[in-house]
């Protein structure tokens, strides 16, 4: 599997989480919006750790001027986690709101990464480099891959 569409993937998973929480995170009990934030925090924590690993660090190497792009990506991650936080200590009233926002911030990012980031990555790493950046991120998420699915 190419990296660029298994991070696809996981963008796509992550929006319908992020979608789910807004949608409900009003209506829920105190420990609903808990656990689906626990599980959110989770998604994007190992997200952004697999594309700083085997994407930014491998587009590191190939061109320079890309290591401004690529801090800024990391500094969105980072942003993305203390947002993260501040919901987890959102008073019950304004989660939603907060959601919301939050939720509008991991959106950009994911916009920008399939914008500019993965073409970039799909430019300058070639096909073999990419399937086995894929197949690290299989290995690191119990994929295996060529498997039957049940």
């Amino acid at each position: 599997m190419n990296l660029v569409d298994a991070l696809l993937g996981e963008h796509a998973v992550i929006r319908g989480m992020l979608s789910r929480l807004v949608r409900e995170c009003k209506d829920r009990p105190a420990h609903w919006t808990s656990a689906a934030l626990t599980m959110l925090e989770d998604a994007l924590g190992s997200h952004a750790a697999i594309e700083d690993e085997l994407l930014f660090d491998g587009l590191l190497t190939r061109k320079t001027g890309v290591s401004s792009a690529l801090e800024s990506m990391r500094g969105e991650h980072a942003a993305i986690r203390e947002g993260l936080a501040g919901l987890t200590r959102a008073p019950a009233n304004l989660i939603r709101g907060q959601m919301e926002q939050f939720a509008e911030l991991v959106l950009e990012h994911f916009a920008v990464e399939e914008r500019v980031l993965f073409p970039l990555a799909q430019s300058l790493l070639s096909a073999e480099e990419l399937q086995t950046a894929g197949r690290q991120w299989a290995k690191r998420r119990g994929v295996q891959q060529g498997s039957p699915v049940a």
